[in-house]
């Protein structure tokens, strides 16, 4: 039985009580729209209490999970079983730049390129994720299937950069990273979704380098502003995707928080971000929306392209990624702001892959 949480928070028991005040037992806390599977029943004068993986958990705060189906809404609608038919990401390494992984997930664990990835926050080689950004991040790209959740390219690998603990970035972590990783001949995609607000000179120049001189794919978020604060006009990477082919990625539902960054919208291509199911703490599916979920995902696309350019023997440049992209979108208008936006189409762009 697959169970849905709804409460903010909900503690995990070690055993039933038959207490609730009673706390000396409690074992971890799970979050609201995670979805677990009941493995066991036990019923007390409390109700009925369900064995997860992680301990018990009482009915009050679950509902049974009726939309298990729908958990990849946005998968079935790019139909990425068909792409599936032409590749699964093999031969594809994706650099993850973001809070780490979650190393004992077995359905993205065996993904990782342990000798390419590092802790450049600690200066170490501990990718823990304790933020597990990153790990919802790069499960949307490789993870395999759990239920009816997988990764887009669960036979591409990543390579795990950790440049934050908790959030917080800096332009010395992440040039130090970027050093090491664009002269890698291995790495085809840079996957960020951070929003850098501002970036040195040293950090710029090593972003056009990555792309211009090494080949790179760099895939990166325009970032979030739900609280409609005023943000700096100059992000990072994404400002670049105006003079150079880096790839950057709004969410379909964040159109409105960035009427003010409309300058980037040229450039910008927008695709799903709102209610993503993927992996957080302990293998659980968590619901998030943003667009580091929308960058994700195209991180996820651009690895089945270049797999099937590989595939075929073709070269994989930056450019020629970006034009077959950019050259398989729709323009729309947004129903609330005077902005154009570029909104992809998977069906143009499949039937671009399928005639390579």
């Amino acid at each position: 039985m697959k169970l849905v949480v709804t409460a903010n928070k909900l503690n995990v028991r070690k055993t039933p009580v038959i207490d609730f005040a009673k706390k000396s037992n409690i074992v971890g806390v799970i979050v609201k729209d995670s979805i677990h599977e009941s493995t066991e029943q036990h019923e007390n004068i409390l109700g009925v209490w369900h064995k997860i993986d992680d301990g018990w958990v009482n009915e009050k705060w679950l509902s049974e999970d009726k939309t298990l189906e729908n958990i990849n809404w946005w998968f079935d609608k790019y139909k990425i079983p068909d792409w599936w038919t032409l590749t699964k990401g093999e031969d594809v390494l994706v650099s993850v730049f973001d809070s780490g992984i979650d190393t004992k997930n077995k359905y993205i664990n065996t993904k990782i390129d342990f000798e390419l990835s590092k802790n450049y926050w600690n200066n170490n080689n501990d990718i823990t994720d304790l933020y597990f950004h990153g790990t919802h991040c790069s499960s949307l790209i490789v993870a395999d299937t759990y239920n009816t959740f997988s990764g887009i390219a669960p036979e591409a690998r990543i390579s795990v950069i950790k440049i934050t603990n908790k959030g917080s970035i800096l332009n010395s972590v992440i040039a130090k990273a970027l050093r090491d990783i664009i002269i890698n001949p291995s790495i085809d995609i840079i996957s960020i979704s951070l929003q850098i607000e501002t970036a040195n000179d040293e950090l710029i120049l090593l972003f056009k380098e990555a792309v211009t001189k090494y080949n790179k794919i760099i895939v990166c978020s325009i970032g979030n502003n739900a609280d409609k604060i005023p943000v700096e006009q100059d992000v990072y990477p994404a400002k670049l995707s105006l003079s150079i082919p880096i790839i950057s990625v709004g969410s379909l539902n964040s159109l409105e928080e960035f009427s003010e960054l409309n300058y980037l919208f040229p450039a910008t291509i927008f695709c799903p971000g709102e209610d993503i199911y993927s992996f957080n703490a302990s293998q659980v599916l968590v619901k998030e929306s943003g667009t580091s979920q929308s960058t994700a995902i195209m991180s996820g696309i651009i690895s089945l392209i270049i797999s099937r350019l590989k595939q075929k023997n073709k070269q994989v440049l930056p450019e020629l990624i970006k034009e077959m992209i950019s050259s398989s979108t729709r323009k729309e208008k947004s129903e609330k702001y005077d902005i154009t936006y570029n909104k992809l189409d998977m069906d143009l762009l499949f039937e671009t892959l399928k005639s390579i």
